[in-house]
């Protein structure tokens, strides 16, 4: 789950494994395998950044140190 901002300033969790697609422009358009479509502040940049640190964390729970 990623934290994101709506273009309200309402925060809310997305389950970043169901993001299809990003479209870039003054705010970040995600659209999902369901066909739901999310407006949000953050650039597809920090959106991707913050889908990496969440399966770092998440992945990184069952590598054997």
């Amino acid at each position: 789950m990623i934290k994101l901002t709506r273009v309200n300033g309402e925060t809310f969790f997305l389950n970043s494994d169901k993001i299809e697609y990003i479209d870039e422009g003054v705010e970040s358009v995600i659209s999902t395998e369901s066909g739901r479509r999310f407006v949000v502040l953050e650039s597809p940049e920090d959106i991707i950044e913050a889908v990496i640190v969440a399966r770092r964390r998440y992945y990184g729970r069952f590598t054997a140190e």
